[in-house]
């Protein structure tokens, strides 16, 4: 791990939080990356896609009073009638609203009906959602989590400031990764990372369970422990 990186987290206070997305099936990856944040008592709020998610899955997640569950859109597929863009999006202003919010509340329904809870975060797949669509959508959810310092009006916005994985790779970049965490601790005080966990390798998993245990040493504010 990068010397720099770890002198940053030991000098410098800031809340720690996660955000796991894609949750779906209850693959190795899953069970990996859910290994660690038990291990380590992270916060993590879930974003889990209705229609494919397993209820294995959702039981692994829903007693654990660190864990929230977020909806990850319906079906997690690009509306995008212009293929030409280099971004996707399921809550795009092409579709009619109507149906838009028809598919929201059956993915909402989804999800109650498997964890008893009213989920009221919503995650927008591909990290997008039109301003027309997050007006259409506020009634239902109380808080928008997108990414960095997108902000919108629903009552709350939570949104992780780094990605764990390099787009343009589609890979877990380490050197690309640090470099952006250690300016995010020197210089904000609340860090959310936003986490694929089917995109990882066991190396991955490796490197991570260096930092998860780096970050509770250090004491950062938002590793809650359960004897809290």
């Amino acid at each position: 791990m990068n010397k720099r990186l770890v002198y940053a987290l030991k000098h410098n206070y800031c809340r720690f939080w996660i955000r796991n997305d894609d949750v779906s099936k209850c693959n190795p990856e899953f069970l990996k990356i859910l290994k660690l944040y038990k291990k380590y008592t992270l916060k993590v709020m879930f974003a889990v896609i209705p229609t494919i998610v397993e209820k294995e899955a959702i039981d692994l997640i829903i007693d654990d009073d660190y864990f929230e569950i977020a909806q990850h859109g319906y079906n997690h597929k690009n509306y995008l009638k212009n293929t030409n863009l280099n971004y996707k999006s399921e809550l795009c202003k092409e579709r009619n609203s109507d149906v838009l919010i028809k598919k929201m509340l059956q993915g909402k329904k989804i999800l109650y009906d498997m964890t008893k809870k009213d989920i009221n975060i919503m995650v927008p797949p591909f990290n997008n959602i039109d301003f027309s669509v997050e007006q259409l959508l506020s009634p239902y959810y109380d808080t928008l989590s997108v990414f960095g310092d997108h902000c919108s009006g629903f009552e709350k916005n939570l949104n992780p400031n780094i990605d764990l994985i390099n787009w343009h790779k589609q890979a877990f970049d380490v050197d690309y990764f640090e470099k952006r965490f250690i300016n995010l601790i020197e210089t904000t005080k609340d860090i959310g990372i936003c986490i694929h966990h089917n995109f990882l390798v066991d190396k991955d998993f490796e490197y991570l369970e260096e930092l998860f245990k780096l970050i509770c040493e250090c004491n950062m504010s938002n590793v809650r422990r359960r004897c809290e």
